[in-house]
C-alpha cells in the first residue's frame, strides 16, 4: 500500500490537502464550517474533471448543481435571519 502512495504524488498531495482542510475546520464556527464544507466536494469533482481527466457526465453536473444550490439556500437563510434580527 505504501508503494501506491510513492507512485502517485498527486494522490498523496490530495490526501494532505484534505487532512489540512479538515484540521482547519476545527478553528471555524460551526455555522461557517457547515457553509464551507460542501465546497470540498464541489472542488473535488471540479478537479477530477479538469486535472484528473474524468468525464463530465450529467450525474456529475447534477451533483455539482445540488451542492451549489444547497450552499446558496443556507447562505440566503442565514442572511435573512440575520437581517430580520431573529
Amino acid at each position: 500500500m505504501l508503494a501506491n502512495w510513492r507512485s502517485s504524488p498527486f494522490l498523496a498531495s490530495a490526501a494532505l490537502v484534505g487532512i489540512t482542510a479538515v484540521w482547519g475546520y476545527t478553528f471555524l464556527i460551526v455555522q461557517s464550517a457547515v457553509e464551507v464544507m460542501p465546497v470540498m466536494d464541489f472542488m473535488a469533482g471540479l478537479f477530477a474533471v479538469v486535472i484528473g481527466g474524468n468525464q463530465l457526465t450529467f450525474r456529475t453536473l447534477l451533483g455539482g448543481a445540488c451542492i451549489v444550490a444547497a450552499m446558496l439556500i443556507v447562505n440566503l437563510k442565514s442572511a435573512r435571519s440575520g437581517a430580520g434580527g431573529t
